[in-house]
């Protein structure tokens, strides 16, 4: 009946609500143990860290540049106040140590081939629960000099969110820097939130394919 799937839906988004904001415990030793690390390896630079909002839901779009952005981003996070939830692929859940921590951090993930409405679902859950969730419109990380197109998911999620969508772009973690060299400079900007009023109202692929090139151009 209409009363129990109301109900259903109630106990879920309870439910949600609570797998999002119960404590962390391991997180008090792992964000500054990571944040320690980095102050050791990189000169981190956030630049407009006014931008981002210290509470409320909110969606972090940003450039994927290597493997080392994601922990960067996650210092930047650490260091304004928000605890950053990313989004990857299912695949690094069976990554030992990696998929232990990606676990505990909450971490919502994409199965390849599976389409974006668990994505979708899992992102505007942890969003509408006032937290800060972090995706990579492109979904990879470009080889040099590779222009890619932003995922339809990213832009379905950023329509849905219903919170400010943020772009973030960071510079000097590139993979193909060859050189190893402590205290490397990075550089995080944070921008303006995107103004995605044109579509609103709109969910359909054409609609998010559009958003997600918009959010691009906004890193």
């Amino acid at each position: 009946t209409r009363i129990s799937e109301l109900q259903r839906f109630g106990l879920g988004r309870v439910r949600a609500l609570d797998h999002w904001n119960r404590p962390e415990p391991l997180r008090r030793l792992v964000a500054p143990a990571i944040d320690l690390v980095a102050r050791m390896l990189l000169d981190l630079r956030i630049v407009h860290s006014e931008r981002l909002p210290r509470t409320g839901g909110v969606l972090i779009v940003a450039n994927h540049v290597s493997f080392l952005d994601p922990p960067a981003l996650y210092v930047v996070g650490h260091r304004l106040g928000r605890r950053v939830r990313f989004v990857a692929l299912s695949d690094l859940l069976n990554v030992p140590g990696l998929g232990w921590l990606l676990r505990r951090g909450r971490t919502i993930t994409v199965t390849r081939g599976a389409g974006a409405s668990g994505l979708v679902e899992q992102g505007s859950a942890a969003i509408e629960a006032g937290q800060a969730v972090l995706i990579y419109p492109e979904g990879t990380i470009p080889a040099p000099g590779l222009v890619t197109t932003g995922r339809p998911g990213a832009g379905l999620l950023a329509l849905r969110a219903g919170a400010p969508v943020v772009p973030v772009a960071s510079s000097g973690l590139e993979r193909w820097r060859q050189k190893v060299r402590l205290r490397r400079p990075v550089a995080v900007v944070i921008g303006e939130p995107v103004d995605l009023s044109q579509w609103a109202g709109r969910e359909d692929r054409r609609a998010a394919v559009e958003v997600s090139a918009a959010l691009l151009e906004a890193v």
